[in-house]
């Protein structure tokens, strides 16, 4: 059986720029892991006959229609009583989902407020889809030969629905062959140079796909074939192809690599950053139980703090300047010297916009490292704008951490 999916978004919102679509690239992701195709989306506003022209765009031309947005409780939330109004059935209230609503409410010690029970009216003959970490529960609809599931727009409460009940629904509904999926999760290499570097295993064997994706600063290469076609070989052949840039697989995060590395190594990192103001430090304790493995941080942003608190010489600076290798070093020692950890990360550098010159233009990054075994200065020229900048000086600096 051929299952067609396509995908309708609404909210003013979405089309004004004042929030970014991520529904769309989760969903078309958890549902091809399922051998299904999101094979068109479309953005409408709030607005009821915009509403109406989606439906009409979607209804009876595709299997499954995905809706997300416009089942709050405030005026401009319109889906309910649209969808209800174009299959022809009454909007009613489920008072299991009121009292559920008013259950949560009291749980967070906050007033119900009478509009929230706008949330508990659905149409007629709607399956209701449970929002364990919301007040927007979700449903399915059949409206003639399409079975639409009608979601909140909130990412988070989305894919807990999606997760719980959707998927489970989908792969018994439809008898869905099971897809394997493996990932590299790589960094210091654009799509093109990956792809240049796999280009010898290509013609791909029937069934069997490898797609890019860009995911700044990292690219994920993905794998994809039936479980039955799952080629292992083929998987052996991207570990060594890749092995010098492959930072993480699968569900692994970077960050959370470099943390497992410390944590099997029992050893501690410490940081002393400038031009990257903390962004390090932030990125390794962004992983729970950070403490087991992060010591301590230091944001040394101007010259007289490098002194004070690192113990980088004046001489060093009026010499060879805040952004040299020489002031990395320094930034290095001191730090490795007041915090005892095994691994140091110290970095130096003009993110600009402003305060490049022609020796050292905008980019300009020092990276010390401490290892173990060793300590070493990266010197980088790196371009784009100025998070970019920074963005990049702090995964290479734990890129060298995990890789060395």
């Amino acid at each position: 059986m051929s299952v067609s999916v396509g995908y309708l978004a609404i909210g003013d919102e979405l089309l004004d720029g004042r929030v970014n679509n991520t529904n769309l690239t989760y969903l078309s992701t958890r549902f091809s892991e399922l051998s299904l195709r999101v094979e068109s989306s479309l953005i409408v506003s709030d607005a009821p006959e915009d509403i109406k022209q989606g439906l009409d765009y979607y209804i009876d031309n595709v299997t499954i229609l995905v809706i997300t947005g416009g089942l709050g409780p405030t005026e401009d939330d319109r889906t309910s009583a649209v969808l209800a109004n174009y299959a022809g059935y009454p909007l009613v209230c489920n008072e299991d989902v009121l009292n559920e609503i008013k259950k949560f409410f009291e749980s967070k010690n906050r007033p119900f407020y009478e509009s929230n029970a706008k949330q508990a009216y659905f149409p007629d003959s709607a399956s209701i889809i449970p929002n364990s970490i919301g007040t927007a529960p979700g449903f399915m609809l059949s409206i003639r030969s399409t079975l639409c599931l009608v979601l909140p727009g909130v990412p988070r409460e989305m894919k807990r629905l999606v997760e719980d009940s959707c998927l489970p629904f989908l792969r018994q509904q439809y008898e869905l062959p099971v897809i394997k999926t493996k990932t590299w999760i790589t960094f210091g290499m654009g799509e093109s140079e990956l792809f240049d570097r796999l280009n010898g295993l290509y013609p791909l064997p029937e069934g069997i796909s490898i797609g890019y994706r860009a995911h700044f600063p990292e690219v994920h290469v993905t794998l994809k074939s039936s479980e039955s076609l799952f080629p292992k070989l083929l998987v052996s052949q991207i570990d060594e192809l890749l092995s010098d840039n492959i930072v993480a697989k699968d569900s692994e995060t970077f960050i959370s690599a470099v943390a497992n590395k410390l944590i099997d190594q029992k050893c501690s990192v410490s940081t002393a950053e400038s031009c990257t103001g903390g962004l390090v430090s932030q990125l390794l304790t962004s992983i729970s139980g950070s403490s087991r493995f992060f010591n301590q941080a230091f944001v040394t942003y101007s010259n007289q703090v490098k002194c004070k608190a690192l113990g980088v010489l004046e001489s060093t600076l009026s010499t060879y300047g805040a952004v040299s290798s020489e002031c990395a070093l320094e930034m290095l020692q001191g730090l490795v010297e007041q915090t005892k950890s095994e691994y140091g990360i110290a970095i130096t550098g003009i993110a600009g916009p402003d305060g490049g010159s022609q020796d050292k233009p905008v980019g300009t990054v020092y990276i010390g490292i401490k290892t173990p075994q060793h300590s070493k200065v990266y010197h980088h020229q790196f371009y784009g704008d100025r998070q970019q900048i920074r963005l990049r000086s702090a995964y290479y600096a734990l890129f060298y951490i995990l890789k060395t």
